[in-house]
Parts: C-alpha cells; sequence; structure tokens
C-alpha cells in the first residue's frame, strides 16, 4: 500500500513535458512555382537540422492561390504552437493576410516578397527591403561612373524604388520615363543620341525582357540594371542571348555563410541552390537563432537579423 501511495505521488508530481513549439511553412508544391517551392522546403529543412532547435515543421502547400493562402492562415493562426511563418512567396498573397497576421500577432517572413506593409503593424518582417536594391544598383553606377537610364512601371513599388535611385546616383539619369507598355519605339532614337552607359529597367520580367530586345536592335550595348524579380524564369526565358551585360540584383548571404550553405545544399539534394533556397536559409536561420522561442521573441530577432544582401550577378551566373 505504501509502494502504490509511493508510485501515485511520483507521477503526479512529474513534471509536464511542454507541447512542441511550431513553425510553419507556407509554400506552393503544387501548380508552376512548385519547384521554387520546393527549394524553400529543402532549405528550411536543412537549417533545422543543423541547429537542432527543438522546432516542428509544419507545411501548407498554397499553390502560389490567393484564395488558399487565406484560408490556410485562417486555420493555422489558432494553432498557438506555430511561433512563426516563412512564406507565402507572392506579394499577393502575402498582402491578403496581413490582417490576420497582425490581429494575431504571429511574425512573417517570406522567401519570395521582400516589400514591405507597414500595415501588418511589424508583424511581417522583410528579409530585404526595396532601399536595399535601390543601394546596389547605385553602388555599381556611382562606381563605374556611368551615365544612365531608366524605365520604370506605373506602381507605387516601382515609383519608389526609381525615386530612391534618381536620389541616390550622383550623376543626373540622361534618360527617365514611366512605361505604360513595353513598345518604347518611340523613344528609341532619342535613347540612341543619348548612348548611356548603363540603363535601369524597373518592369515586370517579360516587359523587361522586350524592352531590353528592342534596345539591342538599334546597336547600343549598355548594362542592363535589373530588379530580384527578373531571376523569373520567363525573363531568362525571353531574354537569354540578347546580351552578355544584363546584371540582375540576386539575394547572397554572407561570403562564408553562403560557401558553407552551398557546399551542404550540394552534399544533401545534388544540386546547387538557387536564390530563393538562399533566402529561405537565412529565414530558417534568423529563426532558430532567437534566444527566445516565443512569437515576440522570434519577430525581435527577425527584425535585428542581417546576413541577407542584394549582389548584382550577371544573367548566367545567378544561383
Amino acid at each position: 500500500m505504501i509502494f502504490f501511495l509511493i508510485c501515485v505521488i511520483g507521477l503526479g508530481c512529474k513534471e509536464k513535458i511542454p507541447p512542441e513549439n511550431k513553425l510553419a511553412l507556407v509554400i506552393p508544391l503544387s501548380g508552376p512555382l512548385a519547384p521554387w517551392g520546393e527549394a524553400c522546403k529543402q532549405a528550411v529543412t536543412l537549417g533545422l537540422k543543423e541547429k537542432n532547435r527543438a522546432l516542428q515543421l509544419v507545411v501548407f502547400d498554397n499553390q502560389g492561390d490567393i484564395t488558399k493562402t487565406k484560408q490556410i492562415f485562417e486555420g493555422l493562426i489558432n494553432d498557438k504552437q506555430i511561433l512563426a511563418v516563412i512564406g507565402p512567396l507572392k506579394c499577393s498573397c502575402l498582402e491578403s493576410i496581413l490582417s490576420l497576421i497582425k490581429k494575431n500577432h504571429i511574425p512573417i517572413i517570406s522567401p519570395g516578397c521582400f516589400q514591405e506593409f507597414p500595415q501588418s503593424d511589424g508583424w511581417m518582417v522583410p528579409i530585404l527591403k526595396t532601399e536595399d536594391q535601390a543601394k546596389e544598383m547605385a553602388l555599381f553606377l556611382n562606381k563605374n561612373y556611368f551615365s544612365w537610364a531608366i524605365f520604370w512601371e506605373n506602381t507605387p513599388w516601382s515609383e519608389a524604388l526609381s525615386q530612391y535611385l534618381r536620389e541616390t546616383v550622383h550623376i543626373k539619369p540622361e534618360f527617365s520615363y514611366s512605361l505604360n507598355s513595353y513598345d518604347i519605339s518611340s523613344i528609341l532614337p532619342t535613347l540612341k543620341r543619348k548612348k548611356p552607359k548603363a540603363i535601369v529597367c524597373i518592369t515586370t520580367p517579360v516587359t523587361g525582357a522586350f524592352i531590353i530586345s528592342q534596345i539591342k536592335d538599334t546597336g547600343l550595348d549598355p548594362y542592363f540594371l535589373s530588379p530580384f524579380y527578373f531571376l523569373d524564369p520567363e525573363f531568362k526565358k525571353i531574354a537569354q542571348g540578347t546580351s552578355k551585360k544584363i546584371l540582375i540584383l540576386t539575394p547572397t548571404l554572407l561570403p562564408k555563410l553562403q560557401e558553407d550553405f552551398n557546399r551542404q545544399f550540394l552534399t544533401h539534394y545534388y544540386v546547387t541552390p538557387n536564390w530563393i533556397a538562399t533566402t529561405a536559409y537565412a529565414a530558417i536561420k534568423a529563426i532558430t537563432a532567437s534566444p527566445i522561442l516565443d512569437r515576440k521573441g522570434v519577430k525581435k530577432q527577425l527584425k535585428k537579423t542581417k546576413i541577407l544582401k542584394f549582389k548584382l550577378k550577371p544573367l548566367n551566373q545567378e544561383s
């Protein structure tokens, strides 16, 4: 009887094991963007194995779709064990769930969208910022003291980036033009007369590819500087072979970290990581570095972690 009581007391006093913390990954694993989603999943899985933190990875396939994304977030926000979300990749999907993020205080970091959303009240933390792209472009133009021209589309994001560039580049642009279409035939004579050494295209990837083709047909051979989303396969398919001077802003880790990541990714998956895998790896590194594994702690860590930057790379050398 005494032995029984001791056993009961012992069981009653046993410390409860806390539920495992979770990390949600919202990515496209089906549909056109599935290869990018798979690269994210591989990078995040690799990062979790390295750090060996007590985090359970839960993966959701949003198919790159806005409606599907909203449905996923309406479900996962009720799980208090989820500390943070990596994804979604598309800005349109991310924008659709900003009210849910703000209301439920869950930190989000996207490997594919670097747009800033102040309406999230700081819970959507951009892994890179618009001005980071402008600074890298401005550095290239100022260093080479190039004459330059700039094209941008009539969107708030494009206008903000073009304005930042025009303010930070020491030489004023020879030509600046806000586009309504990719047909620039009416301004090609002016462009040919000005002969800028570099042209910045802040457009959609497809529009940018057609602009580059039209300019190359005039006989001009400038450098073309493009934002990170020109890493889209559609741009490469159209622009391939048009110019050897296409430079695209590519997210990269700090040199030693990038070297280690490339080696580990190649060892595990037998391919070199692309840029989306690199940004996903940076996201998981930032989350697992948080000394306090709760939502506020992760949010604070994400805001102060800087292990990623933009680097201009030739079209055929970006990863």
